[in-house]
């Protein structure tokens, strides 16, 4: 064995042995992770079980199963096998006398951190039901959903199910969401056209990851893990807020510049125009956009708000920063003069305060009973066809 063949072992061996203790060393310091935050910090518990649809967004893996793990709450979701959190599958025609209620929105209508009977659709189901109305609820809702998300959702899908009445979630969050996603972009006359783009995240990468049980395993019980995942995801999500709301600008600055006036007037415009202004504006077209699609179909259309919740128990309204027009405004639910009225010490209180802050059952109720009265105070015949005899 000559000289250099001798170098090359020890170069090899050398390398296996810190290529060992870095592997050790780092399952070490996952296990150490664990263990601390388990004894000190224990986190919460949430898995997203989406995977991609084939119209370009994301979706509920169908007939998926999955525990969700606060302080306060065990709380099992199961979706069915059309990607819905529903009790039920639901044919494409309706039944004979029966009203349905399709619901767009992300977390919050999805019912996170509640029991199925607790969440907005389930209150919705058995409270029509015992007012006397047959009524169906068809929950499009996925974790993280923006407007555009629910545009695209209803445009291609939520349709087919020809439901009565279409709500429309909408959240402070949705105003950042926007600008991720670029399904849509505003034609010279502001109003959203699809870019036939998609926005599938990571949803690859995922998609193989939940083949394992063991990565199931870990989304659901690792606290490390969910410590990890929720690093990453707000510092992702704020990467690409950033690279939307240039890219709105950019769009603006083109637009602009069509018009007969002189490039450094519209660059200045373009510039007094803050980010939170395209948010909100691009936002207010989406929902507009929302409410003329579902009415060409001859379905009612509502909006409903899902106050932002701030530190300790205090809560407010971001609808107001909305620029809507007359009709679309008068479609607006919010639960804030319920809410306002709850008691602050009450327990539980409306919002969860151990975990990802979505509506405790005293929260679902009041937002279910400020829909019901929104609806029937907008359109007291809404559900006349539907009332058992």
């Amino acid at each position: 064995m000559t000289r250099s063949d001798v170098t090359r072992r020890f170069s090899l061996l050398r390398l296996i042995k810190w290529g060992g203790l870095v592997v050790v060393g780092g399952i070490y310091a996952c296990l150490f992770g664990e263990v601390f935050l388990r004894l000190l910090d224990p986190q919460v518990r949430m898995p997203r079980y989406v995977t991609g649809t084939e119209y370009g967004i994301r979706g509920n893996i169908p007939n998926s199963v999955y525990r969700q793990s606060t302080p306060e709450v065990q709380v099992e979701v199961r979706i069915n096998g059309q990607g819905m959190r529903n009790n039920q599958e639901f044919a494409l025609e309706k039944p004979p006398g029966t009203c349905r209620i399709a619901l767009l929105g992300d977390s919050y209508f999805m019912g996170y951190e509640a029991h199925y009977e607790d969440t907005i659709v389930g209150l919705l189901e058995s409270r029509l039901a015992e007012m006397g109305y047959r009524v169906e609820v068809p929950n499009f809702a996925v974790s993280g959903f923006s407007t555009e998300e629910m545009l695209r959702e209803f445009e291609e899908r939520t349709v087919t199910f020809d439901p009565d009445v279409v709500i429309v979630q909408f959240g402070r969050g949705d105003f950042a969401d926007n600008m991720r996603p670029g399904l849509y972009r505003l034609d010279e006359d502001g109003v959203p056209q699809p870019t036939g783009g998609s926005y599938l995240p990571g949803v690859d990468i995922r998609d193989t990851l939940m083949k394992s049980a063991f990565y199931r395993l870990l989304i659901s019980d690792s606290h490390f893990y969910s410590a990890i995942r929720e690093w990453a995801g707000k510092t992702v999500q704020n990467m690409l807020t950033s690279v939307g709301n240039m890219r709105r600008q950019i769009e603006a600055f083109r637009g602009k510049s069509d018009a007969p006036q002189s490039a450094s007037s519209t660059e200045q415009e373009v510039q007094t125009v803050t980010p939170y202004m395209r948010q909100t504006r691009y936002t207010s077209d989406l929902l507009i956009l929302s409410r003329v699609r579902a009415e060409e179909e001859g379905m009612e259309w509502f909006m409903f708000e899902i106050p932002a919740k701030f530190y300790g128990r205090a809560y407010g309204s971001f609808a107001k920063d909305l620029d809507l027009d007359a009709a679309t405004s008068a479609r607006v639910i919010s639960p804030m003069s319920l809410f306002d009225e709850y008691p602050e010490d009450a327990d539980p209180w409306l919002y969860r305060e151990q975990g990802h802050s979505h509506f405790t059952e005293a929260g679902n109720g009041l937002a279910t009973q400020a829909l019901i009265d929104g609806m029937f105070r907008t359109s007291p015949q809404v559900f006349e066809s539907c009332r058992s005899s």
